[in-house]
Order: C-alpha cells, then structure tokens, then sequence
C-alpha cells in the first residue's frame, strides 16, 4: 500500500501468478496511471512522485485524459519541485522526453501548471512534436534514435544564455550543457 502507483503494486510469483492488490492491470490497460491511495498523500511523501506520475502517463497512458484527483494534486504540490536537486528533475524528464508522444504528457503539465515550475522556457511544445514524429517514422535518417538531450533542445528558445540557464539549474555535465547550447 506504500507504492506510488497501482502499477508498481503488482507482482508475480516464480510460478507466474500476478498478485494485483490495486487493480493495476485494468488501470494499465486503460491506459491510465493511477496513484496507490490519496495522490496528494502520495506526492507529500514525495515530491519527485509528481514527475513520475507524468513520466509514466509519457510511457503507459493514452492521450490526455489522466486521473482528475492526481492532477488536482499534481497542480497543489507543483510548487514543492522547486525543492527538488536539478539532477532527480533532469533524470525524470529525461525519461519522460524518451517516451513516443512526449509532447503530449507535456501539454497535460502545462497546463496543470507543473511544466513552468522546472521548466518555464520550455514553449516549443509544437517543435518537439514534429521531432518525435520524424523521429519515430525515420525520415531524418534511419538509424536516429529518440534522444532526451536533441528532444529537450527541441523545446527551449534558440537563446544560448536562455539554454545554458537551463543546464546549470537541471546540473548537467559540461559535454551536456555544451551539446544542449
């Protein structure tokens, strides 16, 4: 009961028996995250479980449509990532920009109020969108592979103080920050 997400509640025997305490495989196949209890009790243990939540909409949702209470919790708590070190907050994006739509999810934490909180100069949101679908169907090239730092680059401002800003708060490494500018 202490997982973050029904989906994280489940698991298997050596004989393969599913045990799903928290009809996860439904919500999964639903195409919904769904937090395990109150998502607000949830994201007050742990702020870095908001960002989870829309990294795993990114990977296993469907569209847009998410659970209404975790994004009301979502949006109360958002202010609490800024508490967060830039590294866990780079992990987690990073993770979320290799996901096939992520521009989709990104529109869902726009505008719920938690993409400005860690990244605010993020507003090509449309840009990123065209990348991933060339991206995706191979028409750049065809051994180009879906890439966190190229995806991240898609959204922000042609603006290298703006860029190297953004590196300094999410603390990437130098060959990053200076691939990202």
């Amino acid at each position: 009961a202490r997982r973050d997400f029904t989906i994280n509640a489940l698991s298997a025997d050596p004989a393969g028996w599913i045990y799903d305490p928290f009809n996860g495989l439904a919500v999964l196949g639903a195409g919904r995250v769904r937090f395990v209890g109150l998502p607000a009790q949830r994201i007050e243990e742990d702020a870095l479980r908001l960002l989870r939540f829309f990294r795993f909409h990114a990977w296993f949702g469907r569209g847009s449509a998410c659970d209404l209470d975790a994004l009301t919790a979502c949006r109360r708590f958002a202010p609490r990532l800024a508490s967060l070190s830039g590294e866990r907050i780079a992990a987690e994006m990073f993770r979320l920009l290799l996901a096939e739509d992520p521009a989709t999810t990104l529109v869902v934490m726009q505008a719920h109020a938690v993409l400005p909180v860690i990244l605010p100069e993020a507003r090509n949101i449309p840009r990123l969108r065209q990348l991933s679908w060339l991206e995706r169907r191979g028409l750049v090239r065809s051994d180009l592979r879906p890439d966190p730092l190229r995806r991240l680059a898609a959204l922000l401002p042609a603006d290298s103080a703006a860029v190297r800003a953004v590196a300094e708060r999410l603390r990437l490494s130098a060959a990053d920050r200076d691939r990202l500018i």
